[in-house]
C-alpha cells in the first residue's frame, strides 16, 4: 500500500492538482488517476486533505471581510474549513462586543497564523481547538 508521500508524488508526475473542497478532495484531471491510485488515495484521504493548505477567501470576500473589521470592530463568520462560528476582531478589546458563541481571532493572531506559509487544514483545526478553549496565538519574539 502506498504513503502519503509516495501518494502526493505519483499525482505530480502525473500532474494532477489535489485541492480541498469542503471535506471532498478533488482531483484534476480525474480522468489521469490510475485506479491503484484511486484505491490508495481512498485509504489515505485524510492524510492527503491535512496536508493541504487551508481555503482562502477570494480577493473580493477578503477585502469585504478586512473592512468590516476596520469599520466595526470584528466581523462573524461561519467557517467551511472548521465547520465552526469564527469572530476576526481589530484588538481583544473589540472582542467584547462578540457574542459568546464565536471563537475570537484578532487580526495580530491572524497575522501569526497565515502571515507565512499557510497552516495545513489540520493543524489550522489544532489551533482552533486551542483558541475555542481559551488560547492565544502569541509571536515567537
Amino acid at each position: 500500500m502506498m504513503n502519503t508521500d509516495t501518494i502526493i508524488r505519483r499525482l505530480d508526475e502525473l500532474g494532477i492538482t489535489m485541492t480541498a473542497q469542503g471535506e471532498r478532495l478533488d482531483l484534476r484531471p480525474g480522468s489521469r488517476v490510475p485506479q491503484e491510485l484511486q484505491d490508495a488515495i481512498k485509504v489515505r484521504k485524510l492524510d492527503l486533505m491535512d496536508r493541504l493548505p487551508p481555503e482562502l477567501p477570494d480577493d473580493a470576500e477578503l477585502v469585504e471581510i478586512v473592512g468590516r473589521v476596520w469599520d466595526q470592530g470584528y466581523v462573524l463568520l461561519w467557517s467551511k474549513v472548521l465547520q465552526d462560528t469564527v469572530a476576526f476582531t481589530r484588538t481583544f478589546d473589540d472582542a467584547k462586543h462578540v457574542p459568546i458563541a464565536f471563537t475570537v481571532y484578532t487580526l495580530d493572531e491572524l497575522l501569526e497564523v497565515f502571515g507565512g506559509e499557510p497552516p495545513s487544514i489540520g493543524a489550522l483545526k489544532l489551533i482552533h481547538q486551542a483558541k475555542k478553549y481559551g488560547g492565544r496565538i502569541i509571536g515567537e519574539g
